[in-house]
């Protein structure tokens, strides 16, 4: 009850300061914004006048003079009046009508009051205020207001008697009269006229401010800056940095010259450009031309032109900046990316010449070690060859790697396009590591997504299979216990693509947080003790990464110290409408006789030709050797062969010459390359070149004999 009684007590006292808030509000004729002064002008003269009224009033009533106290009174009323007016915007409304209603209030004064009163100086204060409350740009305004006081003053002396006729005004007080009005006029014209020309040496300080920050900034700016006038182009005024730019040491030498003088090699389009804008006002230009000083120095300058006004005239201002470092420094930077690039090229066409000279050998390796282990051999050599199988398979792996990088430092490593059966390709990647986890007592697992079977997909199954056979092979690594899994599942389905997330989850040593992000950069790994315990040249990730990317995913990470990493990434593939394509899988791996294939083959290495035709012979093929392309094209004949294996780098004619000389008299053979050579794109340049497919050396016995069978058979069947 107390608080209550206390709110109410307080709430008449609300409105009541409101409103005095708001009078104190009308008498602040000055306030300060970014520290100058600024005056209210009407709202001071409002004020003056308000004032002048109530005295008035006071004395009207001390007089008793009822006529000049309703004047007056009046006159309060509409000072009270225009301020709301003005306050509300009404600037050019509120002035007009104080201007008037003054004239008229001198004018009524005169008349009840006579001319001997003095009221008629009241019209030196409409003049006064008129002045003060109107802008100067307003000058029609303030003539009128003018011709309005002076045609009113002429009416007060012809139509105003001299002694009051309404009113009884006797000599003393008509006497005191006349000396209040004067006082009073000459006091607020006094007022206001100070105030006034304060005011207007405030602005004029401020405007010689203004100026000496603008030539400051003029003066100190690092263009040179010259002030042309439209159509002549001469100079008429120019800055400081042109003197030092161009070399000159007044502005004497500068100022009536033409612009062009100081631009060299202008060709004839950049003449005519410069004269159009120089005719057009509203045109500006900006763009790069040769500048020459008084020595002769060419530079380079950065020029702009703006349009300008001043004093009522039309100019152009030309900026230039002198560029000569930059243009320097851009050159510099394109000589170097030039010279990065030629290290690049140079650099990817060594690592793809040396990939060619260490294939070459490691086929012969690798066939002769696959040759060894299906013949007759003592067992107790067996562990021999099988080291030898694994050092060299392992060299291959590394090559190809360190081949993978250079192709994606460079830029060129692209993914392909083809069909391919998904459930195979994880089905096989089981089966090829299998047995490694079964050596090392580690369980290994493989989770597919039945809704990803019956269909083909679309994309590079080869890049797809290398990026998880890193994943595979760093979680066979890192395991000692445990199991691996790696899965593939379905996100979303539509009619022509299909986005699947693929995992590889272990159990071994797992990634510290602060390693992770490490893990993917170049011949990095978790430290240094992982490179010398568990091998490897860092470059697995770092390549798995990439190809993700290709992909449009991203590869990432989860992983603790002990418990385990699981790597995994998102990508989309492509979903073929056709039928899948029926493969008998147990005909390829037990590899069947081709009993009656007829083949030429082109190779001028000794060593890949004897793997070659071991392989070929086991398989019971019809086998014709060529030792080169010429060779090989002697030896050809249309109804002679099934299919032609081509080397692409050979002595007297290459494969690619070769290719050219046999497609011109038949379409139709199957050509398969057969090459240690690798680039960018590479099936999709050799079918482009008109080969059929092609088969990497080294190569696997099953790779190419799945494809002879396969091109042998199409052909047959056509």
């Amino acid at each position: 009850m107390f608080r209550k009684i206390g709110m109410e007590n307080l709430l008449p006292a609300r409105p009541l300061q409101s409103a005095i808030t708001n009078i104190a509000r009308w008498f602040v004729v000055v306030d300060y914004k970014e520290g100058y002064r600024n005056i209210h002008r009407f709202r001071l003269a409002q004020i003056c006048l308000l004032l002048v009224f109530l005295l008035s009033c006071l004395f009207n009533i001390v007089s008793s003079l009822p006529y000049s106290l309703s004047i007056t009174t009046t006159g309060v009323l509409y000072c009270i009046f225009l301020q709301y007016l003005n306050d509300r915007g009404y600037l050019k409304l509120s002035r007009i009508v104080l201007s008037v209603l003054m004239n008229f209030t001198a004018l009524a004064l005169c008349y009840v009051e006579g001319t001997s009163s003095g009221a008629y100086f009241f019209y030196f204060l409409v003049v006064i205020i008129a002045t003060f409350i109107i802008p100067k740009e307003h000058y029609v305004e303030l003539r009128v207001i003018y011709g309005l006081t002076f045609l009113m003053l002429a009416l007060t002396f012809v139509v105003c008697p001299q002694q009051s006729l309404l009113q009884t005004i006797d000599k003393e007080a008509g006497n005191i009269n006349l000396f209040v009005n004067a006082l009073v006029s000459f006091v607020v014209g006094g007022i206001l006229s100070y105030h006034m020309m304060k005011d207007n040496f405030i602005k004029e300080q401020k405007l010689l401010s203004n100026e000496r920050y603008l030539d400051s900034l003029y003066n100190t700016s690092l263009d040179a800056v010259f002030i042309v006038e439209p159509g002549t182009g001469v100079i008429m005024d120019c800055n400081e940095q042109s003197l030092s730019l161009f070399g000159i040491r007044s502005k004497e030498a500068i100022t009536g010259k033409s612009m062009s003088g100081f631009f060299a090699e202008l060709t004839e389009e950049n003449t005519e450009l410069l004269n159009s804008i120089m005719h057009n006002n509203g045109e500006t230009w900006k763009g790069e031309l040769s500048c020459v000083t008084q020595t002769g120095k060419i530079f380079a300058g950065y020029v702009s032109v703006v349009p300008l006004s001043y004093d009522g005239k039309s100019y152009k201002k030309i900026n230039i900046l002198d560029i000569s470092d930059i243009k320097e420094a851009q050159a510099a930077l394109m000589t170097a990316k030039e010279k990065a690039e030629q290290a690049v090229f140079a650099r990817t066409r060594f690592v793809s010449n040396m990939s060619h000279e260490l294939r070459t050998p490691l086929n012969g390796i690798i066939g002769t070690t696959n040759l060894l282990l299906q013949s007759n051999f003592p067992p107790e050599q067996k562990q021999y060859f099988d080291v030898l199988k694994y050092s060299s398979e392992h060299m291959l792996n590394l090559i190809n790697q360190v081949l993978d990088f250079s192709k994606i430092e460079a830029g060129k490593m692209d993914l392909e396009k083809t069909s391919f059966d998904l459930k195979k390709l994880m089905d096989n990647l089981y089966s090829l590591f299998k047995g490694q986890f079964e050596e090392k007592g580690v369980e290994f697992q493989l989770t597919f997504d039945e809704r990803l079977a019956d269909r083909m997909y679309t994309g590079d199954p080869t890049r797809l299979v290398q990026v998880l056979t890193n994943l595979v092979s760093n979680a066979h690594k890192f395991t000692q216990e445990g199991k691996v899994i790696v899965s593939a599942m379905q996100v979303t389905q539509s009619s022509s693509a299909a986005t699947i997330r693929f995992f590889v989850q272990d159990s071994g040593i797992g990634i510290p947080e602060e390693k992770q992000r490490n893990i993917f950069e170049s011949f990095t790994q978790v430290e240094s003790a992982t490179t010398r315990k568990f091998g490897g040249t860092g470059l697995g990730l770092t390549i798995s990464s990439r190809i993700v990317e290709l992909y449009g995913g991203k590869l990432e990470v989860d992983s603790k110290p002990g418990k385990g990493s699981c790597f995994y990434f998102t990508i989309q593939l492509g979903v073929e409408h056709q039928q899948k394509k029926y493969v008998n899988e147990e005909k390829v791996r037990e590899l069947p006789s081709l009993k009656g294939v007829r083949i030429l083959i082109a190779e001028d290495n000794p060593i890949n030709m004897m793997i070659a035709k071991a392989v070929l012979d086991k398989w019971e093929i019809k086998l014709t050797e060529a030792v080169n392309g010429k060779d090989g094209l002697e030896k050809y004949n249309d109804n002679d062969y099934d299919l032609l294996l081509l080397d692409l780098e050979m002595p007297e004619m290459e494969g690619f010459e070769l290719l050219e000389n046999i497609r011109q008299r038949n379409q139709h053979i199957p050509i398969i390359a057969f090459t240690a050579a690798l680039f960018e794109n590479m099936q999709a340049q050799l079918i482009n070149r008109g080969f059929t497919d092609y088969v990497q050396k080294p190569f696997r016995p099953e790779d190419l004999h799945a494809k002879i069978s396969r091109y042998v058979n199409l052909r047959r069947a056509s």
